[in-house]
């Protein structure tokens, strides 16, 4: 079985009842997750990273298990292109290929991913998207005059996807003009 790690400073507890079995590790400071996914590249070996306000189901967590791909996410909001760690697999044919991954000092915590997913590109990498996304506890969305923590339906983050795809089609056609 892959392992399930969970880096949080406030853990959520819907994160804690989707993954029980995880290893949560309290990030001390503002490096400490840099050092974390340091760490797990010198170990070698394949994981799986849930962030502290992510909830996989059980299902999207046996697919990354199962994808013969070696870099595999789920989003958790619309716009998702870059591979957010929110919940993500990690190959040890992807840590084999990306050895110098997170030894530099100046990723912050905050773009990890996106640091990552550029690193990862240069060696030749790409990101497997799973879908539908995870629930993200964090992630807003107008519902009336107020905000609510709600998962959007499938069929919301299809038509919002749809616009998105449309919206980088224009903007591709535009720069080949």
């Amino acid at each position: 079985m892959i392992p399930v790690i969970v880096p949080y400073t406030q853990l959520h507890e819907l994160t804690v009842k989707a993954v029980p079995d995880a290893e949560f590790i309290h990030m001390k400071d503002d490096d400490h997750y840099r050092r974390l996914m340091r760490s797990m590249w010198e170990r070698g070996e394949a994981f799986i990273l849930v962030e502290h306000d992510v909830v996989p189901t059980q299902e999207q967590l046996s697919a990354l298990v199962e994808c013969a791909r070696p870099w595999c996410h789920y989003g958790y909001c619309p716009g998702d292109w870059v591979p957010t760690f929110g919940c993500v697999r990690f190959s040890d044919e992807l840590i084999a290929n990306t050895p110098d991954a997170f030894t530099d000092v100046s990723w912050p915590w905050g773009q990890l991913d996106a640091k990552f997913h550029v690193f990862a590109r240069d060696a030749g990498m790409t990101p497997h998207w799973h879908s539908p996304h995870v629930l993200h506890c964090g992630f807003h969305v107008i519902d009336g005059d107020s905000f609510q923590k709600i998962r959007l339906t499938r069929e919301q983050e299809f038509h919002i996807l749809q616009a998105e795809i449309e919206m980088v089609r224009t903007e591709m056609t535009k720069e080949r003009a």
